[in-house]
Formats: C-alpha cells, sequence, structure tokens
C-alpha cells in the first residue's frame, strides 16, 4: 500500500499534471464517442410512431409496454422494448387552432426530417368509446397521412371497458375498415402485454422500411420561393378590386 504512494511522490509535479489532464481529456472524448455511437444506433432503429390526439392514450400505451426510454427528441419520447422502438409523440392538434396547428407541424417536420430513414409504421391512437366519436377523432388524424396509407394501423385503447369484446371487436373491424388501415390492435389492460408485443413485432416484420418523404403533405418544407409567391397571391387579392376567382385565374394563366 504504500510504494504506490511513494511512486506517485517521485513523479515530477508538472508531469503528474499532464498524466491527470490527458486522462481528462481521455475520459471526455471517450464520453462523446459513446453519446454518438449511442445516438447513431438510436438514428438506424426502425420506429413505430404512436400519433393522436389529447387523451386518447398514447402514453398510456407506452407504459403499459413497459418501454425504456432511450432518447427524449423535443417532446417525442423514444423506448426500447426488445428489438421494437416505440415513440410517444406529442399530442397531434391539427384543428383547435392556428397556433395549435403550426405548432404541431413544427414539432413532427422535425422529427420526421430527422428519423425520415427509420419509421416502420403509424399507429394512430384512438380511445374506445362511442363508434362516430372514434370515427372523428380517426379522419382528423388520417387525412394528413394518406400518402403514408401503406404504413398506417390503428390501436384502440381501453378496450377493456367493452362490455362484449368480441361482438364490439367484431362491429369495429367492419366500421372501420373504410379508413383502409393495414391492421387494428385492440389494447385490453386486463391482458399481457406480450400480445400487444407480439402484433407489433409482426408490423415491423412487414414495413417496407421506405424513406418517410413529406413532400406533398401538410409537413413539406416551404421554401422561400414558394411562400414569396404564396404572399404575392395574397397581397394581389387584397389590393384588387376584382372578384377573387377573376383574380385567382387571372393569376395562373400569366404563370
Amino acid at each position: 500500500m504504500i510504494l504506490p504512494v511513494i511512486g506517485i511522490a517521485v513523479i515530477p509535479r508538472d508531469t503528474l499534471s499532464f498524466i491527470l489532464k490527458a486522462m481528462i481529456i481521455f475520459i471526455y472524448i471517450g464520453g462523446i464517442i459513446l453519446l454518438y455511437l449511442h445516438q447513431k444506433q438510436t438514428l438506424e432503429l426502425q420506429k413505430i410512431l404512436l400519433i393522436g390526439q389529447s387523451g386518447v392514450g398514447k402514453t398510456q400505451t407506452y407504459n403499459y409496454l413497459k418501454c425504456k426510454t432511450i432518447m427524449n427528441f423535443d417532446k417525442f419520447q423514444l423506448g426500447k422494448i426488445g428489438d421494437l422502438c416505440i415513440v410517444d409523440t406529442p399530442t397531434m392538434d391539427l384543428e383547435s387552432s392556428i397556433a395549435n396547428r403550426e405548432n404541431t407541424i413544427s414539432q413532427f417536420q422535425k422529427f420526421f426530417i430527422n428519423f425520415k430513414n427509420s419509421i416502420s409504421a403509424i399507429i394512430i391512437v384512438v380511445n374506445f368509446e362511442r363508434t362516430d366519436i372514434m370515427k372523428r377523432k380517426l379522419i382528423e388524424i388520417i387525412k394528413y397521412f394518406k400518402k403514408f396509407q401503406n404504413m398506417i394501423y390503428i390501436l384502440i385503447t381501453d378496450f377493456h371497458l367493452s362490455e362484449d369484446h368480441d361482438n364490439d371487436k367484431s362491429k369495429l373491424l367492419q366500421s372501420l375498415q373504410y379508413l383502409h388501415p393495414q391492421g387494428i390492435i385492440f389494447l385490453n389492460k386486463e391482458e399481457n402485454e406480450q400480445m400487444i408485443l407480439k402484433e407489433l413485432n409482426a408490423i415491423e416484420r412487414k414495413s417496407t422500411h421506405q424513406e418517410f418523404d413529406i413532400n406533398d403533405t401538410i409537413f413539406a418544407i416551404i421554401n422561400e420561393k414558394m411562400s414569396a409567391s404564396f404572399m404575392d397571391q395574397i397581397n394581389l387579392i387584397i389590393k384588387s378590386p376584382k372578384p377573387l376567382h377573376e383574380v385567382l385565374i387571372k393569376n395562373n394563366l400569366q404563370k
């Protein structure tokens, strides 16, 4: 026990200071490398997104599946369970006000751009209640993802509230088919989460892992040229004494 102390004592102070600095730098660089590798791995993980309005059970589902959070991206929570990466997304509110709509578009736009090569499926979450209310909630989300129809699934939460599981399940499968989902999952909290995980793993295996291209959707990036052109049309309409349809027709013909 004495020898190491003696060994350190005979090392010149400048040399010892250099060694300590080198160790700190080594640890710092090592930390950066580990963080980079972790982020790279997270970026490459294929992700299943839970999307829906407020109160439908997105976070409830995330917690029910016992996901281990590996990254927080803005208000998006990325969690791993087995080989799956589940993403609990912020409330998708595109209907209540212009401010909420723009904020929602901006949030999802950033996520879609950063993870465009690793989105496997979109699961639209809706809570079990009156069928007409469920349809309205689903339509208000699905209509913005028509381009990704082959990636869309529906997850119905709170299905334990059903008094006749078999009958309600049969009716919902039939009444929601017009939305053309790739599948419908029923989450019953009284059942083991492994049943849901089995269905999610099947979705992941079925995925084509295509690039998530947001062009021609509400989440597309509007470049300066397009924005300027739009504002020019607005200003033209405001200043012109002519009817709206005449102004638009004339403007389009000039292009």
